[in-house]
């Protein structure tokens, strides 16, 4: 199958404004385990949901709070493979993993990971790792983050792979 990568741009604008609705509606087209158990961020520093205004770009994720605070346990989302570990903040001391299932991708990130789990199986609601905290984090100004209002939170990325729902035409198709 070729696909021209010219499409992909508007691929991604019908898929957002479809996840947009679905969200708006209060509508889920899967479910899975709330990593935290906590509701999703709303602080001065902005609010946690898909597509919050973030000064010039939009948040790429869903932040869910910390109801046992720093240092909770972070359970796995999904039944799913790790990965692999990541930092999402080149050079500071914050965490995440990668989970796949082969449908979906997760990247949970401000979690201190259970580093022996990478490459193995997890079960959805398993615990993964422990939350860390991001307000810990220095704006330019020399504030951290909490000195801003933000509440501790774990962030939570999905990627869906698109052949699991998008049907793709070759150029010559009538339809």
């Amino acid at each position: 199958m070729r696909i021209h990568l010219g499409i992909i741009p508007k691929l991604v604008k019908k898929i957002t404004s479809f996840a947009q609705g679905l969200y708006e509606k209060e509508q889920a087209v899967m479910s899975m385990t709330n990593p935290t158990g906590g509701k999703m961020r709303t602080d001065p520093m902005g609010k946690g949901g898909f597509l919050a205004p973030r000064g010039g770009r939009d948040h790429k994720g869903l932040d869910f709070t910390l109801p046992d605070g720093v240092g909770q346990d972070v359970v796995s989302p999904l039944k799913g493979l790790v990965r692999r570990l990541v930092k999402p903040y080149a050079g500071l001391d914050f965490d995440g993993l990668v989970i796949t299932d082969g449908i979906m991708r997760v990247c949970l990130y401000y979690v201190a990971p259970d580093a022996s789990l990478l490459g193995k199986e997890v079960r959805e609601g398993q615990v993964i790792g422990v939350a860390q905290d991001i307000t810990l984090r220095k704006s330019l100004d020399g504030r951290t983050w909490a000195e801003q209002g933000m509440v501790p939170h774990v962030h939570m990325e999905c990627t869906v792979n698109p052949a699991f729902f998008v049907d793709f035409k070759q150029k010559d198709d009538e339809s």
